[in-house]
């Protein structure tokens, strides 16, 4: 069974631990830009019941459908992982069952650090130094509110 979560449109869930998969994540949402990136997606929440540090851990996976597997990227909260855990109670799902929910890989950019007014002179000329880069991890947001509600309008196809 598949059950897809409802957010609110605001991707503003926050995970944690992205730190640790910044190669995974930047296989899924290509290399650093400029600008970096806001990549859609669909994540994969999985409660952790062996996890030696949380007994309510909860991974968050995104899904890769072209390669029909799942690379995880982080977790929620602890404070989250809790709440999340005795609100899908209300599903009645069994253990095989699927999360998911919409997320948002962002961040990743590469730009030239010339953010810093001390990197100008007075007439407006460029001091600073031209190697400087200001380089970006990227993170996960989450599209998930509590309370939970099922989506139902999802389809898998």
């Amino acid at each position: 069974m598949i059950t897809m979560l409802k957010g609110d449109g605001g991707f503003k869930f926050d995970i944690v631990g992205e730190s640790y998969s910044q190669p995974e994540l930047g296989h899924l949402a290509g290399p650093k830009t400029e600008l970096g990136v806001k990549l859609r997606c669909i994540a994969l929440l999985l409660p952790e019941d062996e996890n030696p540090h949380d007994r309510n851990a909860v991974k968050v996976g995104i899904v890769e459908l072209e390669q029909n597997r799942t690379l995880a990227v982080g977790y929620l909260r602890r404070n989250d992982a809790a709440q999340f855990r005795r609100e899908i109670e209300q599903f009645d799902i069994d253990g095989s069952s699927r999360i998911l929910c919409e997320a948002m890989i962002v961040g990743g950019w590469d730009r030239p650090a010339w953010d810093s007014d001390d990197d100008w002179d007075e007439n407006g000329d460029w001091i600073g130094d031209d190697d400087a880069r200001d380089i970006g991890n990227y993170g996960v947001k989450l599209d998930l509110v509590f309370p939970l509600e099922r989506n139902e309008e999802f389809q898998l196809t």
